[in-house]
């Protein structure tokens, strides 16, 4: 739970130091950064358009939505070993959010 007043949140602790040991591309620190400022908050995809490709004069490749799936793709598979996934909804409103994985229920013997 992030505070209203200040914005931190405790279960957030640990991102920086998970961030600075991954070997991520370019564009995967730009989507990571964008939601470990968040996290468990969900991030409009726009959002990320925006940091991926302000400065492109053209704002962006005409498959940036594809792009993004697959950057989001390739740092779910770099974040599970570290406890956190990213959760997609796509459509109108559509947004990412990092949060941690959820435990599987220990199977019946």
């Amino acid at each position: 739970m992030t505070c209203p007043c200040c914005g931190y949140n405790p279960d957030a602790k640990g991102l920086d130091l998970i961030g600075q040991q991954l070997k991520l591309t370019p564009q995967e620190r730009t989507v990571f950064n964008c939601l470990s400022r968040n996290f468990e908050g969900e991030v409009p995809t726009d959002r990320f358009f925006e940091a991926l490709w302000s400065s492109d004069p053209d704002g962006g490749p005409m498959t940036a939505k594809n792009v993004l799936s697959v950057v989001t793709g390739k740092l779910r598979k770099k974040l599970e070993p570290h406890g956190l996934t990213i959760e997609s909804r796509g459509g109108p409103g559509s947004y990412r959010r990092l949060c941690r994985l959820k435990s599987e229920p220990a199977a019946a013997q």
